[in-house]
């Protein structure tokens, strides 16, 4: 699966959990960013904006929550009723220290 496939699976699961990802028709393009494209009167489709840049997107406290959810975990990850952290930060802290490569390989084993 390509970096620009795990992003748009990524963003799909996050919207079924209620992401608002704030663009109409959203669409990720071959830089990884994602923008709004509309057909033109001759059907080319045309990129409207840009809207979000990877980081805009994957940094978002909105779309960790809504890909990784609420609960709560202890600092190792382990699902915990009481633990110290909610799951979808400990996941943000994880993905800070890697390389681009490996978030989006981090991002994919979650889909």
């Amino acid at each position: 699966m390509t970096n620009k496939e795990i992003l748009r699976k990524a963003i799909e699961k996050a919207v079924k959990n209620r992401f608002d990802v704030g663009i109409n028709n959203w669409e990720v393009a071959n830089d990884l960013s994602v923008g709004a494209k509309y057909q033109d009167g001759c059907e080319n489709m045309v990129w409207l904006a840009v809207e979000k840049s990877l980081n805009d997107i994957i940094f978002s406290h909105d779309f960790a929550k809504a890909y990784w959810g609420l609960y709560r975990v202890n600092h190792e990850g382990t699902r915990k009723i009481s633990g110290s952290m909610y799951v979808w930060e400990y996941h943000l802290k994880q993905m800070v220290v890697l390389g681009d490569d490996e978030r989006f390989r981090y991002l994919a084993k979650f889909l």
